[in-house]
């Protein structure tokens, strides 16, 4: 859209990660640089850790927080899912036979991911970029063409009540 004092810029990736730099000026006035992240599209590392470590029998929404960094160390903001480690972990957490998206929150530059808690005992999760099923019996779900997966985080899940409470 053109107008007297308005005009729409439209900025396209060429498909390359990188950060690019626009600088725009008139005859009369030179504007402040403005700079635009793009990111590639698979991270090439991905890092979790425990936001909850214990775990409710239940939603437990934020119970993994993980960053993604392409190969350039730009900050990857695309989709992330949460899938158990192994078929054990699956009966206490329930997500390796459905992979659950995870949630990027541009205030923290994290994904938050959700882990729903149908037993107790400890359970081990990685997070993916891409799901896809590797075995037969629709049980464990890995990352896809070689995309990243992180490391694998441990969380408890109890139904007990806290004991005691300290504050500081």
């Amino acid at each position: 859209m053109t107008s007297a004092n308005y005009v729409d810029l439209l900025v396209y990736s060429n498909g390359e990660a990188g950060v690019a730099t626009i600088n725009l000026s008139s005859t009369s006035v030179t504007f402040a640089p403005k700079s635009v992240t793009f990111y590639s599209k698979s991270p090439k590392t991905i890092t979790a850790s425990a936001y909850n470590p214990v775990l409710a029998v239940g939603s437990n929404g934020s119970a993994i927080a993980a960053t993604a960094v392409d190969a350039n160390g730009v900050n990857w903001t695309g989709q992330l899912y949460v899938v158990a480690s192994a078929a054990a972990d699956a009966l206490i957490g329930g997500s390796a036979t459905v992979p659950v998206a995870c949630s990027y929150s541009s205030t923290y530059a994290t994904h938050f991911c959700p882990v729903t808690a149908i037993g107790t005992g400890t359970a081990s999760f990685k997070v993916v970029d891409e799901t896809l099923d590797t075995d037969a019996d629709d049980t464990t779900y890995a990352a896809a063409d070689s995309a990243a997966t992180s490391n694998a985080v441990s969380v408890t899940v109890s139904n007990s009540a806290a004991t005691t409470v300290k504050l500081a």
